[in-house]
């Protein structure tokens, strides 16, 4: 289903399957560390300090835990490290615990990843390990007091379920202990009378890829979206249409086709899964190629769906699969400057 990103109760059991077996999952990895703690201590006394820190915790921990979302999976130091079913989830509850500063104490500082990890049943419980853990604490370690900081991926997969309350701030090139190339970091900050999703810079990439183009030709700004839950989308295609695209849905590979025979379109963006066929979207793609229609092909679909299906459709020429709203836009983008050349 286009544009879910939130994970189901089937999902749940199918990660619990596969982590049993593999001993591996795919989560928001989350690190967060208390800055300047061992001042603090010298400041106000080592029992004063430990007794607010232990109380400020607690209270961390029972935000982070508020629901079956997030866990924090151990302590460490100054800090800990926790895991979320989503980037969504995780950013809201960071987000929360910079909400409620412990006064005269240090400030925590966090850092956000995705990926997959590697579980280890130990003594104490379940513990992770992997790159993206590793990752998340580079992230962290480069995040200012009292900040959360993401990777790419977290914010891709976030931006758009949490465009009306959380904007966004990139670091472009940040060097990571550990890691040979810089990544671009995302700040993420809650939303007050600051630019909303429409300044984002993928807003801005697609906006500057129209005007260079010039052309108003209703062909070349006009997206076939197929998804049979199109009410999913709403917010995009509101924006879309802002910036001067028509938007027409069509709910079925049938439907498509139909359209794509009468009208001209610049791309056509689709689910995977639709009813009972989970790779629905590729049997469209599929079809349009054996007709003889070249246009270009977005995907946009679940975290899992993009995963488990990139393969197959970059292979039978799809310009990307994706879950991300960033990626997504970018990709229009990308659709409308070559479609220019």
């Amino acid at each position: 289903m286009l544009g879910k990103t939130d994970i189901r109760s089937s999902d749940y059991e199918m990660m619990a399957a596969f982590g049993r077996d593999h001993a591996t999952a795919m989560v928001s990895v989350v690190f967060c560390d208390m800055v300047a703690s061992t001042e603090a201590l010298e400041s106000v006394g080592e029992k004063k300090f430990l007794a607010a820190v232990s109380g400020y915790f607690s209270r961390t921990i029972s935000v982070i835990e508020e629901d079956p979302a997030g866990r924090v999976v151990k302590h460490l130091g100054d800090g800990f490290l926790a895991v979320f079913n989503s980037p969504k989830s995780a950013i809201e509850r960071c987000l929360a615990v910079h909400d409620a500063p412990l006064g005269g104490s240090p400030r925590l500082r966090i850092g956000i990843d995705v990926g997959d990890v590697s579980v280890l049943e130990t003594h104490g419980g379940q513990d992770v390990f992997g790159k993206h853990v590793n990752r998340a604490s580079r992230i962290q370690a480069a995040a200012s007091p009292g900040t959360s900081f993401t990777s790419f991926t977290a914010y891709d997969l976030s931006v758009g379920w949490l465009r009306d309350s959380v904007r966004w701030v990139k670091h472009p090139g940040v060097r990571l202990k550990g890691f040979s190339d810089p990544l671009d970091l995302y700040e993420a900050k809650k939303r007050g009378e600051e630019p909303t999703f429409t300044d984002s810079p993928e807003i801005r990439s697609l906006t500057a890829a129209l005007r260079e183009s010039g052309s108003k030709e209703p062909g070349k700004r006009r997206l076939l979206w197929v998804d049979d839950y199109p009410e999913n989308n709403c917010w995009i295609f509101d924006r879309l249409s802002r910036l001067g695209f028509s938007i027409v849905a069509a709910e079925s590979t049938t439907i498509a086709l139909r359209l794509i025979a009468r009208m001209e379109f610049l791309a056509v963006l689709s689910d995977m899964g639709r009813q009972n066929e989970p790779r629905a979207g590729l049997s469209l793609l599929k079809k349009m190629r054996s007709l003889g229609y070249d246009l270009p092909v977005l995907f946009f679909t679940s975290p899992d769906a993009a995963v488990l299906h990139r393969p197959d459709a970059l292979q039978a020429g799809a310009e990307l699969i994706t879950a991300g709203t960033a990626t997504l836009l970018e990709g229009i983008a990308t659709v409308v400057r070559e479609a220019n050349r």
